[in-house]
């Protein structure tokens, strides 16, 4: 179900019965109509990279698993042959909820 007010929608409720308390609960997500955002329990926000598109990174750690470990703001992106130290661009291969993966396209000039 959506309900439009406003700039304000309703894009989902869900409602569950308290059978010991006799009462009603209604659930449900707000999303303002020009935005991207669901107010409510879990707000989810957009990626500041993208699949497919080059960025110019600095790797500052090693994983676990020995990939370069870079951050565009904030968002960690795992790096394929990265070193710690190097300046890079990178072309992104994937975007996760957490975390993004991808390899190098120029080689650090240091």
């Amino acid at each position: 179900m959506t309900w439009n007010e406003g700039r304000i929608k309703i894009v989902h409720y869900v409602t569950m019965e308290n059978i010991s308390h006799s009462k009603t609960i209604i659930k449900f997500h707000i999303k303002a109509k020009d935005s991207p955002f669901i107010l409510g329990r879990k707000l989810t926000a957009p990626k500041p990279v993208e699949t497919g598109k080059e960025y110019e990174v600095d790797v500052t750690e090693v994983s676990r698993q020995g990939d370069g470990i870079a951050r565009v703001r904030g968002y960690i992106i795992f790096v394929k042959n990265g070193r710690p130290g190097q300046k890079l661009k990178i072309q992104v291969n994937q975007v996760g909820a957490r975390f993004a993966t991808a390899t190098i396209v120029v080689p650090s000039t240091q």
